[in-house]
């Protein structure tokens, strides 16, 4: 009787110990999730150049002329500029 007591008790233990380790998985992989979006939503990542102004020589974006507001740049007063394809 002792032994099957034994066998339920190290189930317990053990499948508490499985869970754990899937909650610290799971929080790893939502982290690197998170960075991960942030670096898809930077403007060179997106095929864009920062500047203060789009489609003008003086800062080298004549051939990017689409603007893009919610493409961040490193800069707040830069905008995201975009090339026509």
């Amino acid at each position: 009787m002792k032994k099957a007591q034994g066998l339920s008790l190290n189930t317990i233990v053990i499948a508490a110990i499985v869970v754990l380790v899937l909650i610290v998985l799971s929080v790893i992989f939502i982290r690197s999730l998170g960075g991960f979006s942030e670096n898809s939503a930077s403007c060179e990542v997106q095929g864009g150049k920062c500047a203060a102004a789009c489609g003008d020589i003086a800062y080298g974006t004549q051939d990017y002329t689409i603007q893009r507001s919610n493409v961040a740049c490193s800069d707040e007063t830069q905008v995201c500029c975009l090339q026509i394809k």
